[in-house]
């Protein structure tokens, strides 16, 4: 695996959908908290333990989705992924151009 890998950029809908689930978590846990004055016993405990694991899941959603909408690391619909910068240079300083069709690689001696 390369370790020097470019993390892909996530569509913009992607980032909305995970807010979206990120805030149901957090008022999930705040209905969990809320019905666990009706409990007893260790069902306190279980409601108190998901409520929990609700919030944290929840703010971690919401704060990296937020953080990468505010950098503007994101794709809006219809544009594409595009190819690291450095590939594209080895591949004009040596001339060669690889292709592919159907599944099958060919080699295309410079321009």
């Amino acid at each position: 695996m390369d370790n020097n890998k470019i993390p892909k950029k996530v569509p913009v809908v992607k980032l909305g959908f995970r807010m979206l689930a990120g805030g149901y978590l957090i008022w999930t846990a705040y209905s969990l908290l809320h019905g666990m004055k009706k409990s007893t016993g260790y069902l306190k405990i279980v409601f108190i333990l998901s409520a929990v694991v609700f919030v944290v899941t929840g703010i971690l959603l919401v704060s990296v989705s937020a953080k990468k909408y505010l950098k503007g690391d994101y794709m809006l619909p219809g544009e594409e992924e595009q190819a690291p910068a450095a590939c594209d240079v080895r591949q004009r300083e040596s001339g060669d151009q690889e292709s592919s069709i159907d599944g099958r690689a060919t080699k295309h001696e410079g321009f």
